[in-house]
This record gives C-alpha cells, sequence and structure tokens, in this order.
C-alpha cells in the first residue's frame, strides 16, 4: 500500500525523484524508510506549495517626494499584490517568509524637475545592494528601473531608500513602485 502511494504521489513528481534517491537509495522499501521518506517529501510538498508575491506603488497623494537630507526608507502604501503577506505597507519592508530565490523589482519616475537628482537605493538586511539613479540636469522627464535575484533565507528583509538629495515622483499610475515573488524555494 506504502509502495503504490510512493509511485503515484512521488515518482512522477520531478521535484520528488531526487528525495527518492537520497531517502530509498538501492535499500529495500521497510515501514521506517517510508517514514523518513513521508517526512522529507511532506516538508519539499509545503515549500514548494509555498506562494509569495508583491507590489506596491508610492501612490497618492500625487508629486515630489524629497529631497531630503538624510536617506529615506520609502513606504509604499498602494499595495496591488501581497500574496503571502510578506510586503508590509506600513514600513515598505518585504520580509523572505522561506529561504530561497526571490526576484526584486524597483522602478521610478519624475516629472518637469530639471534641478533634482533621481534615485533609488536597495537594501538587504541594512546592506547596501544597489543603487539606480539618473542625473537632474539631462532633461525634465526621466524614468529609472531595475530587477535583481537574491537568495534570501526567511527572515531577510529587502527594502528601498530615497537617497539624501534625491527626489522620486507617483500618482495613482504608481510609476514608483516596489516588487518581488518567490522563484523557487531552497
Amino acid at each position: 500500500k506504502h509502495c503504490q502511494w510512493v509511485w503515484k504521489h512521488c515518482v512522477t513528481d520531478p521535484w520528488m525523484v531526487p528525495v527518492l534517491q537520497q531517502v530509498l537509495g538501492t535499500e529495500d522499501w521497510t515501514l521506517a524508510k517510508f517514514g523518513e521518506f513521508s517526512k522529507t517529501s511532506n516538508t519539499l510538498y509545503h515549500l514548494r506549495k509555498q506562494k509569495v508575491a508583491f507590489s506596491a506603488g508610492l501612490g497618492l497623494p500625487a508629486g515630489q517626494r524629497g529631497p531630503f537630507n538624510v536617506d529615506t526608507t520609502l513606504i509604499y502604501k498602494q499595495v496591488l499584490t501581497n500574496v503571502g503577506g510578506a510586503y508590509n505597507p506600513y514600513t515598505g519592508i518585504f520580509t523572505a517568509p522561506v529561504r530561497g530565490v526571490y526576484y526584486i523589482r524597483f522602478t521610478s519616475g519624475i516629472y518637469g524637475n530639471k534641478s533634482n537628482n533621481i534615485g533609488l537605493n536597495l537594501y538587504k538586511n541594512e546592506q547596501h545592494l544597489m543603487h539606480l539613479g539618473e542625473l537632474g540636469a539631462d532633461g525634465a522627464t526621466k524614468h529609472i528601473s531595475s530587477g535583481v535575484t537574491l537568495e534570501l533565507v526567511a527572515g531577510d528583509v529587502v527594502y528601498t531608500r530615497l537617497p539624501a538629495n534625491y527626489v522620486v515622483w507617483d500618482n495613482s499610475a504608481l510609476r514608483t513602485s516596489f516588487s518581488g515573488f518567490l522563484i523557487f524555494p531552497m
């Protein structure tokens, strides 16, 4: 009976084949081996089913944010998607719920401003990862956008900061946004 269950639910699942090979090896099936395999497969099943995706913008009120005299964490209050609840719209911080590889994207725009630089910094656990910016003197309309894949462990935090003396702009079209999703758990 156990062998039929394993064959039906696991051997046909490409995620489970390596687990079967590792747990079973070339030994005979025993109830103890089945118990060990069952625990491992249950953990992998739940990790595989974990869904994490978020997308949020600064939103209204429309207008420019900044410049400030210190780096400022941006809070994206207009949440479009928050599957899994890992993004906090009160702090602007995404907290990884599981270990895995995530895709993170951030964008911004500025309109009618020739005197300020537009820019965003991306952080992971207080570590500066990336700066994305454009000089203010090269036109009144500017856009910036970038994405990165990050290996995160459960509890890692990712967020953006507006660098000191930089500006961003937003309105109901959500031109300044922060998004991410779990590509695969590890």
